[in-house]
């Protein structure tokens, strides 16, 4: 370099940028930690809501079930109630006027 100096003026511009560069490389670097941490802890979220949207399908078609039952017996009583209601009636026929009562309408 031959009889050249350094003047130590020329040497500060470069420094800050590269000292602006590398806070930028930090800064990206955190930035990116961050996205990674966040977008895992919304896999844990979604894995615990598809967990839970299972137990409620789960829930749901035992309720359903239930439901057939309970649909299933209510039409059972009821067919008993209308039999009842129909035995009632003819009894009442066969008692004189007087004791004649009107039982029934369960349809």
């Amino acid at each position: 370099m031959g009889g050249r100096t350094m003047n130590v003026a020329n040497i500060k511009l470069p420094i800050a940028v590269i000292g602006i560069i590398l806070a930028q490389g930090f800064g990206v670097i955190w930035y990116m930690s961050g996205q990674d941490s966040a977008v895992s802890e919304l896999q844990h979220t979604v894995a615990a809501m598809e967990e839970t949207i299972e137990e409620m399908g789960e829930t749901l078609e035992e309720i359903s079930t239930t439901q057939a039952i309970i649909d299933n017996e209510m039409r059972t009583i009821m067919s008993d109630h209308s039999g009842f209601g129909d035995a009632l009636k003819a009894l009442g026929e066969s008692l004189p006027s007087g004791e004649r009562r009107t039982y029934g309408g369960y349809r």
